[in-house]
């Protein structure tokens, strides 16, 4: 009778640890149940000039701001994920790939992707097509991930002024951006022409 009340003795403890052990994760996952998803990436598109002639060419920055702990895929994503795309609507502009800064380099078990997490900046050459347009419309898509991945897009219009003839200041003021921008990537060793 004394080793069955041990027994059951230890079955009760062993369920007790059990649920304690339980705790943790049954409050994270309430945590997450109160993320807001749409807030996890922010895109701030950063336009070499404003004013344009057609015919013109120009980088345009785009700065992600990833919530803390979760990331976003590089170009060529890994053994999971998917790469993060740009998109400029192709009747406006003529467009290059992107230019991608250096990725992180995730390792989970024998899975190893290439991701961008924090404030990651990538860039895209563009060439307009017609002197017709107050703004440029883009595309951007990515897939952010944690413990779980969330597919994600947003559409954005960036306002431009095409002029019929350059104004030397725009031509200064394009140099020194130009300047800031190459100093953006020789720091982070992006090759830049």
């Amino acid at each position: 009778m004394k080793t069955l009340k041990i027994q059951i003795f230890i079955f009760l403890l062993a369920i007790i640890c059990n649920i304690n052990a339980q705790i943790p994760k049954l409050v994270s996952q309430n945590r997450e149940a109160t993320i807001d998803y749409s807030k996890l990436v922010k895109v701030k598109p950063i336009a070499e000039l404003t004013k344009l002639v057609k015919g013109d060419s120009m980088y345009i920055a785009f700065e992600f701001e990833i919530e803390k702990h979760w990331h976003i895929y590089w170009k060529e994503a890994g053994d999971s994920g998917l790469p993060t795309r740009i998109e400029f609507d192709s009747t406006q502009v003529f467009q290059s790939d992107i230019i991608w800064q250096k990725p992180e380099v995730q390792v989970d078990g024998i899975i190893r992707n290439y991701v961008y997490s924090g404030k990651p900046i990538l860039f895209k050459k563009i060439k307009l097509k017609n002197d017709k347009q107050d703004s440029l419309e883009v595309e951007i898509s990515w897939l952010v991930c944690k413990d779980i991945c969330i597919p994600q897009s947003t559409k954005l219009k960036i306002p431009i002024k095409v002029e019929t003839v350059r104004e030397l200041n725009s031509v200064w003021k394009r140099k020194k951006l130009l300047s800031k921008l190459k100093q953006n990537l020789k720091s982070q060793n992006i090759k830049f022409n």
